[in-house]
């Protein structure tokens, strides 16, 4: 199982379940956190060259080259965070999140056969559409759409029918 969100909103003995514990205890992380700290260090030096008579007169040219090499990082560090996503969301029988959350870039490029939404009322359609859109050849939908309905704050949304759940109204439609 692997948990997607805000590590701080989930409780402390979930943690270990969360993509964040599971990134940070990858095989690849160490080679991961030395990208992280050679762009730290180019950082620094770009910083200490700011400004300076010496990068002014002679030191144009490596300050181009320190830019190229600190993009040419990010390019791998982003290489190999996808990559581990990829392994850690792949190597997953359950992937839990909120409908919003089944949104982000950590599900960039994924589908699943199966979709549970769960407390289906209180999602609004677009929330619910969300997961849906990620390919899935599934829905359960799990509820009581006679329970609790989505939170809407707008009263214009609310005129609009975004008060409704899709799970109400594919309920109410038979």
């Amino acid at each position: 199982v692997i948990r997607l969100g805000n590590p701080t909103k989930i409780q402390p003995e979930l943690l270990k379940t969360t993509l964040d514990y599971r990134m940070k205890n990858h095989p690849t992380f160490p080679e991961l956190q030395q990208l992280v700290d050679q762009i730290v260090r180019i950082s620094r030096q770009l910083s200490e060259l700011r400004g300076s008579a010496w990068s002014a007169v002679q030191g144009e040219e490596f300050v181009k080259e320190l830019r190229a090499e600190k993009r040419a990082l990010q390019v791998d560090i982003n290489d190999l965070r996808h990559t581990m996503k990829k392994d850690i969301v792949m190597g997953a029988q359950v992937v839990c999140s909120t409908c919003i959350g089944a949104g982000s870039p950590d599900l960039k490029g994924f589908s699943f056969p199966l979709l549970v939404l769960d407390e289906g009322s209180q999602a609004s359609e677009p929330e619910a559409l969300v997961p849906i859109m990620k390919g899935t050849h599934q829905v359960i939908i799990v509820g009581d759409h006679k329970q609790l309905p989505p939170t809407v704050m707008s009263e214009k949304a609310l005129a609009k029918g975004l008060g409704v759940s899709l799970f109400e109204r594919m309920t109410e439609a038979g």
